[in-house]
């Protein structure tokens, strides 16, 4: 068996994709692994490597800021910008479906599978996208709204004067309300 690993683009997102060489031109079950905070897609491969022995096609992508598309931020300016990272990987997974649709290598539906942040993100485009067949989400949280108030909160103890404007906290508070899965419990 002999699984291959193919470094790819579309646009400004890079991914891998994991497969079996036979189906690597098949229309076949595919799962976008999506990693967690400060990580990178190539960690996740043990996963997708697994995934693909069982004859899944697995793209993983490098999320805002992170891997291939890291721009030199520490951890704390990284954790300033963790919802419009959440936000913009939600609407990359839509543009990657829809290039495995072109592709004809996926029909429409997919998998989704993310660790801690990707976990996170799973359950908000969960909470977006019919198209999601399946989810998993290791460590997530779904509570978005409650979940940006608690960091805000522990930025505060740890920074005394959190970096980020009043009306900036509002207008992303206001902006993740609709990717709130725990608002939305028949998804």
């Amino acid at each position: 068996m002999n699984i291959l690993v193919k470094k790819q683009r579309l646009d400004t997102i890079p991914y891998l994709e994991v497969v079996e060489e036979k189906n690597s031109h098949q229309c076949i079950k595919t799962v976008l692994f999506i990693h967690g905070f400060t990580s990178a897609k190539e960690h996740n491969l043990h996963y997708a490597y697994l995934l693909a022995e069982k004859g899944f096609r697995v793209i993983l992508p490098d999320t805002l800021y992170h891997g291939e598309r890291e721009v030199g931020f520490n951890e704390v300016q990284l954790s300033i910008h963790f919802w419009e990272i959440v936000l913009q990987t939600i609407r990359d997974i839509e543009k990657l479906r829809n290039h495995l649709v072109e592709q004809k290598k996926i029909i429409s539906n997919i998998g989704l599978i993310g660790t801690s942040m990707g976990g996170i993100i799973t359950l908000g485009a969960l909470s977006q996208y019919d198209w999601i067949q399946s989810a998993v989400s290791l460590m997530g949280n779904p509570c978005y709204v409650e979940y940006a108030k608690y960091q805000l909160e522990h930025m505060q103890s740890m920074l005394q004067n959190i970096p980020i404007e009043k009306e900036k906290i509002e207008v992303i508070l206001d902006q993740i309300q609709k990717y709130d899965l725990s608002k939305q419990p028949h998804r």
